[in-house]
C-alpha cells in the first residue's frame, strides 16, 4: 500500500540562515544508485534518496504503509496535526474518483487528493490528471 503526501516547498526559511533557495543550487545533482550483485533486489529503490541526503525543492515525500505498524497514526498525524495533503484510496471515496480535475477534498479533518494512489489504475489517472506537475 503505497501512501504519498506533499507539503509545502516554498523555502520559507522564516529568516534563518543556511535554509534558503541558493542553498539548493550548490547541491550536486541527484545521482541514481548502483547497486553490487548481492543487492540487485534494491534496484527498484535506485531513483529514491536515502534520508541522509540533503532535500531538493523537487523532492516528493512519500512513505509505505505497512499493515499494523502505527502507519494509520502517521497518517492522521500528517493529515491534522501537519495539515499536509495526502494522496491515497481515501482521495476517492464519495465519487470522488469520478471527478473530471484534479482537487484537495477534506475527509475526517484531513485534506486529500482526489486519486487513489494505491492501485495501478488509480496511479495513471493521477497522471493523467497531473497530480506530480501540480
Amino acid at each position: 500500500n503505497l501512501d504519498a503526501y506533499s507539503g509545502n516547498n516554498n523555502n520559507n526559511n522564516n529568516g534563518e540562515e543556511g535554509e534558503g533557495e541558493d542553498d539548493y543550487e550548490s547541491l550536486p545533482p541527484p545521482v541514481e544508485k548502483i547497486y553490487d550483485e548481492d543487492h540487485q533486489y534494491l534496484v527498484p529503490l535506485r531513483h529514491f534518496a536515502d534520508v541522509k541526503d540533503p532535500h531538493r525543492p523537487t523532492d516528493t515525500a512519500f512513505f509505505f504503509h505497512v499493515p499494523r505498524s502505527g502507519g494509520s497514526t502517521l497518517k492522521d498525524m500528517v493529515g491534522k496535526c501537519l495539515k499536509l495533503v495526502q494522496s491515497s484510496e481515501v482521495g476517492v471515496r464519495d465519487g470522488h474518483g469520478a471527478d473530471p480535475i484534479l482537487q484537495v477534498i477534506e475527509i475526517n479533518e484531513s485534506k486529500y487528493v482526489n486519486v487513489d494512489t494505491t492501485t495501478v489504475q488509480g496511479i495513471q489517472r493521477a497522471v493523467d490528471l497531473g497530480l506530480a506537475t501540480s
